[in-house]
């Protein structure tokens, strides 16, 4: 074999070990050519459903799935009833391949009186990832009583939530993810509410690389009974919209966000982040030590307790470790990151420039009395003068 066939050989093979390890989410996936609604099987020759799985049609339905464009589109719909993937998964929406959700009027997935070992899901999407748009509302309320887990939002790649409105309320036995992607979670839009209680609850949750948040609302208050994660990823990046990530429950496994790997990202102002037991929390899985990046337009706002009572400003470790790991531990259950300075600082505030309105009042008031006593002193004279004459 000549040296040119061995570099060629070398090259496939090296090729193909890359394709081997990648992560799930880095590989193509096919767009979904079927999706199952309330238990019903929507496909190109079949593609309309209506609710209580009545006859739909055309001019008449409630869930209608384009498979040209992998598109599922809710419409007011009512959906109930789940459908069993395997012994192990069960759905209320399933589907295998890439899918995009659009969201039209005022749509509910209910699963409330049910129980179960598996896996129990809201939205399940299987080798693929999935995109919610659309201007309507999606209200997921699951409340099971198992020993399995259950997730609102669950895909095997990525989920990217670019509009609409989501609310999730939770309540189960064991573990529960709001939203939960096996490879990247990304908000550029949309509100989006989440809620509940469980063992285990993480409310966002992003195993392959990470939580992303460009734009939007997003409002996190999970209870766990034993461990609790308002985010939960392995890199984190705050860079728009607005967010509130809480962790209540138990006081020694309750973090706001959960930074598997080293790095926490903010680049944009307005989030806040508590923990019952920290605000935020470094696993440093692959090793090193807690990273931020942050910036320093904006003010950091931390205290020890469960609001910013006591509160002060953080501007390096000096002022206190900012997030629990093994290099030391928090003691600050609330962070916010905004810019606008909060109340409990404008009561009590700072040295520096928040002292500085202080001074300028202490200033104008002693420049008020002596032009007064000044007015007093010519007023004596006049009336000594005329005396005089």
């Amino acid at each position: 074999m000549t040296l040119q066939n061995k570099t060629v050989w070398r090259l496939l093979f090296l090729g193909m070990l890359v394709l081997l390890c990648l992560p799930p989410s880095a590989a193509m996936a096919a767009d979904a050519v079927e999706v199952w609604v309330n238990n019903v099987q929507l496909s190109a020759s079949s593609p309309y459903w209506k609710n209580g799985n009545e006859p739909a049609s055309e001019s008449d339905w409630n869930a209608h799935f384009d498979a040209a464009t992998a598109t599922l589109t809710l419409q007011d719909a009512q959906i109930n009833t789940l459908h069993t993937v395997s012994s192990s998964y069960a759905a209320l929406i399933y589907a295998e391949g890439d899918l995009t959700l659009n969201l039209d009027g005022s749509n509910t997935l209910q699963y409330t009186t049910g129980s179960g070992s598996g896996n129990i899901n809201a939205i399940y999407i299987r080798s693929g990832s999935v995109s919610v748009t659309g201007s309507g509302q999606l209200d997921i309320q699951m409340d099971i009583d198992g020993t399995g887990s259950s997730r609102g939002i669950y895909a095997e790649r990525d989920i990217t939530i670019q509009s609409g409105i989501i609310n999730i309320r939770m309540v189960h036995d064991v573990v529960l993810y709001g939203i939960d992607a096996y490879g990247n979670l990304l908000i550029s839009g949309g509100t989006i509410s989440i809620t509940g209680q469980a063992d285990l609850y993480s409310g966002l949750g992003a195993g392959g690389d990470y939580f992303r948040m460009t734009g939007g609302s997003v409002e996190v208050d999970v209870r766990g009974d034993i461990v609790a994660n308002g985010i939960e990823a392995t890199e984190v990046f705050l860079e728009g919209g607005t967010g509130s990530f809480l962790a209540s429950g138990a006081p020694y496994g309750s973090y706001g966000i959960r930074v598997e790997d080293n790095t926490l990202n903010v680049l944009g102002p307005q989030f806040v982040v508590y923990g019952a037991r920290a605000a935020i929390y470094f696993r440093l899985y692959h090793g090193g030590s807690p990273t931020y990046n942050l910036l320093n337009s904006y003010y950091i706002v931390v205290s020890e307790n469960a609001g910013y009572e006591e509160c002060k400003l953080w501007h390096s470790e000096a002022d206190g470790i900012l997030g629990t790991s093994r290099y030391g531990n928090s003691s600050f259950r609330y962070v916010e990151f905004t810019d606008v300075l909060p109340d409990c600082l404008r009561a009590a505030p700072q040295t520096g420039d928040d002292s500085a309105p202080l001074l300028w009042a202490g200033i104008a008031l002693l420049m008020i009395a002596v032009a007064m006593a000044y007015s007093r002193a010519m007023k004596r004279r006049h009336e000594y003068g005329k005396d005089r004459m």
